[in-house]
């Protein structure tokens, strides 16, 4: 970001992602959480969330047999 003055504009995008150095406790502690729930409640979890930019989905598979699934939508409300 240093070295291309021009990527500096997406400084904070890179900041904002859950995996970026600033927010990796954070995103591990959700993941221990939301595994948590999915064993005490011995069902499956479905997570639905909102990105401006891609739609993805995502699937983790617990050890005792359930799974976490996250949904990611783009949003619907801007102009192609």
């Amino acid at each position: 970001m240093v070295v291309i003055p021009q990527m500096q504009k997406y400084k904070d995008d890179q900041r904002d992602q859950w995996q970026s150095r600033s927010h990796r406790a954070e995103w591990a502690r959700m993941l221990r959480h939301v595994r948590k729930m999915a064993r005490d409640d011995r069902q499956n979890l479905t997570m639905i969330s909102g990105e401006i930019q891609l739609e993805t989905r995502a699937a983790m598979d617990l050890k005792v047999g359930f799974r976490v699934d996250q949904l990611v939508a783009s949003g619907i409300a801007h102009p192609p």
